[in-house]
């Protein structure tokens, strides 16, 4: 987010001067090319710009600590090396490159790729988590929290266009064939009847997708627990409506689609619930219900426990399941997620988050290209 630049500079020096923001900005070009092209690094980077370098599971010799400070000492030799002195330097630059991967590729972003993963990444992150104290730092982080938003409503609503244009090539090269005015070899032919039945699959599935979700609404049923949802308790039922309905959403998912994690929980217990903390929710989620969420194809990448600030209950999830924790929330969860133990939200919005994990969580599951 190069425009903004002055404005993330800020969050490590209140008042910097035009000579710094100019060499912060160019520190952030090389970054947002190997944001692009290295997952890894990427979602290290979100982790950092979300939760703060300086903080676990990020430590000096992490790789993307290391690339964030080669990038800040190429145009500024004399920039500190220790995170105790650079963390929110490195923070700043790394959130212009992450602002600009949001916002410079917006426009053609479709489903996939690096600016839609990030989109997703930090409405996660951000969902449940507080406002910040630091004024300059809260600036920077709703900068970053608009630009996701716009994005991946726009690349939602993008993946759900019907497309005709093949369908229409197709019917007119059939009433130019009935009107004898053209003929057409079998090389002219096919490519067009090809593109129509990849237009057909396309939109079949996109069709596929409102059917399946409003199926399972229907039937109030939840596949990870095995019963009906108005058979759980509130809790249990939110997490299997997020896992469940994300599983059936093409990515990345629309707003439409988690709104109806609340839409299930007032069909099976006529509320979204009490607000309650997340201790007490974890009680209620099985360990077949966690495994419906973390459960993926063995090239996925995102294990939460290297991006807790990403998938903070994925995280909770993953260690309370543990032998040594007996279901009980991590006494680190806080600072590694950012997220206030005493935090409360309704078994409604539990799910919802479950749900934003789970999106992400299958869009990590892609090959990538």
């Amino acid at each position: 987010m190069l425009s903004k630049a002055y404005e993330f500079v800020r969050i490590a020096d209140a008042s910097p001067s035009d000579d710094k923001v100019r060499r912060r900005k160019e520190a952030a070009a090389p970054l947002l090319k190997d944001f692009s092209g290295n997952r890894d690094l990427l979602l290290s980077a979100l982790q950092g710009v979300v939760a703060g370098f300086d903080k676990a599971p990020l430590s000096q010799d992490s790789s993307v600590v290391q690339a964030v400070l080669r990038a800040v000492k190429g145009p500024d030799t004399a920039f500190p090396e220790d995170l105790s002195e650079n963390a929110m330097e490195l923070r700043s630059v790394a959130g212009i490159a992450v602002g600009e991967l949001l916002t410079q590729q917006a426009q053609g972003s479709g489903a996939d790729g690096s600016p839609v993963l990030a989109a997703l990444c930090l409405r996660s992150a951000f969902a449940l988590r507080g406002r910040e104290k630091n004024q300059h730092l809260r600036t920077m982080l709703e900068l970053l929290e608009s630009a996701a938003q716009n994005l991946s409503i726009r690349a939602a609503h993008a993946r759900r266009e019907r497309s005709t244009a093949s369908s229409q090539a197709l019917q007119k090269l059939v009433t130019t064939e009935e009107d004898e005015e053209t003929e057409h070899t079998l090389e002219d032919v096919l490519p067009i009847i090809r593109s129509a039945f990849e237009e057909l699959r396309a939109n079949t599935s996109k069709d596929r997708e409102e059917l399946e979700l409003l199926w399972w609404l229907f039937s109030g049923h939840s596949e990870a627990a095995d019963k009906a949802l108005r058979d759980l308790s509130p809790a249990a039922a939110a997490f299997c409506a997020g896992v469940e309905l994300a599983d059936r959403s093409l990515l990345p998912a629309s707003a439409s689609t988690i709104a109806m994690v609340d839409r299930a929980l007032e069909a099976s217990h006529r509320s979204s619930g009490e607000k309650m903390k997340l201790e007490e929710a974890i009680k209620s989620w099985t360990k077949p219900m966690v495994d419906a969420l973390l459960t993926l194809g063995a090239h996925a990448k995102g294990n939460p426990e290297l991006f807790p600030a990403l998938l903070p209950l994925s995280w909770a999830c993953q260690r309370a399941l543990t032998d040594s924790a007996s279901g009980k929330l991590d006494k680190n969860f806080a600072k590694v997620t950012g997220i206030d133990r005493k935090c409360e939200a309704t078994p409604a919005e539990w799910g919802a988050q479950i749900f934003r994990e789970r999106v992400v969580l299958r869009h990590l599951a892609r090959k990538e290209n």
